[in-house]
C-alpha cells in the first residue's frame, strides 16, 4: 500500500482507529488553534454512539449536543470524567441522525432546501 506521507511513530491508519473507538468507551477530539466548528470525531462519536470528551466550545450551539454524551472540556472538571465516562450513552434522535447521514447530506446540496440547516444543524430559534 503506498505512504499517505505519514511517517510519524506509532501513526494509526484510520481502520485501525476506527478498530480502537468500536471497542472504546469515549471519543478525544482536541481541537487546533483557530479551528471552528464540528469535525469528524464529533460524527463519530453520534453514530457509533461513544461520548465524546472535546475542546470544542461551538457543540454547544448544535442540536445533536448533549451533556451526557458531550464533556466539554472548558465547562467540566476533570474529575466528573470517569463518572461522564461509565454513565450510559444517550441515543440521538433518529430525525437529526438522518439530516447528518452522508447520502442525504449529498442530496439536500443537490436540490439546495432552503432553510433545512437552521432547522436541524443549529440551536435557536425555528
Amino acid at each position: 500500500m503506498p505512504s499517505r506521507g505519514n511517517d510519524q511513530p506509532n501513526y494509526l491508519s484510520y481502520a485501525e482507529y476506527l478498530e480502537l473507538t468500536v471497542h472504546s468507551r469515549g471519543i478525544l477530539e482536541l481541537l487546533r488553534a483557530g479551528q471552528r466548528g464540528v469535525t469528524l470525531r464529533t460524527f463519530e462519536s453520534i453514530y457509533f454512539e461513544k461520548k465524546l470528551v472535546t475542546s470544542n466550545e461551538a457543540i454547544t450551539s448544535y442540536r445533536f449536543y448533549n451533556p451526557k454524551n458531550m464533556f466539554l472540556l472548558q465547562e467540566r472538571e476533570l474529575d466528573e470524567l470517569s463518572t461522564f465516562l461509565h454513565t450510559p450513552y444517550q441515543a440521538v434522535e433518529n430525525e437529526l441522525l438522518d439530516f447528518f447521514d452522508a447520502s442525504h447530506w449529498a442530496q439536500r446540496f443537490l436540490e439546495m432546501e432552503k432553510g433545512v440547516f437552521e432547522r436541524y444543524e443549529y440551536c435557536g430559534e425555528e
